[in-house]
């Protein structure tokens, strides 16, 4: 689980955007914080808050990370299904009070991304399926309530890898969830169809 560089897009504006101790004292929205100055750290926003500065990732949620990346982009590309994401993508999934979260790795379909996709600026809408990497230092209770707010926001779908169990949990928008291990595979569905990874494969670089 990873957040955004304050800004990700380096956004420009006429007007003083506001300081991280002014954004503190008050609610403020996702097009403030945007705006804001990059500090170099990497925050979310949760109801109008910022969260507080998260730690860079570690070497094997990188790993993973990439490794799905690497399967999952060139078979959206070549397919044309959507477009892909990584944890430097904001998206919007409440609004007064705003919320971004920044998933590890994410998928909006095709049929949605007019509705979502603007020039400059956070994506307005949640992913068709969002992926979080469980680190060390997260905890389980935080977990749940970002899964729970992907899918209530209107996710499709939410995967957690977890390296030390080294199993993906899949999540649905009806509650249910399944646990997959690594002699398992992971299997897009009607989100990203055709996709299908081996599990292990997320944890095993050849090198």
């Amino acid at each position: 689980m990873t957040g955004i560089t304050t800004p990700p897009g380096g956004a420009a504006s006429t007007d003083q955007p506001p300081t991280a101790p002014d954004a503190a004292d008050r609610l403020i929205t996702a097009e403030e914080f945007l705006a804001m100055p990059d500090d170099g750290l990497r925050r979310e926003l949760v109801d109008g808050r910022l969260t507080p500065p998260m730690s860079p990732a570690f070497g094997e949620h990188g790993e993973i990370a990439t490794a799905l990346l690497g399967r999952l982009v060139p078979h959206v590309w070549e397919r044309r299904l959507g477009r892909v994401y990584d944890s430097s993508t904001g998206f919007v999934l409440a609004r007064n009070p705003d919320r971004v979260r920044a998933p590890d790795v994410a998928f909006v379909a095709a049929a949605n991304l007019p509705a979502r996709i603007r020039v400059r600026g956070f994506v307005e809408g949640p992913p068709d399926l969002a992926v979080e990497i469980v680190s060390p230092n997260d905890l389980l209770v935080d977990l749940e309530d970002r899964v729970a707010e992907f899918l209530a926001a209107g996710a499709l779908a939410v995967w957690v890898i977890n390296p030390r169990r080294r199993t993906v949990t899949m999540h649905g928008p009806d509650g249910a969830h399944r646990v997959v291990g690594e002699d398992a595979t992971l299997d897009g569905g009607d989100i990203v169809p055709g996709f299908a990874m081996p599990v292990r494969d997320l944890f095993a670089w050849p090198v």
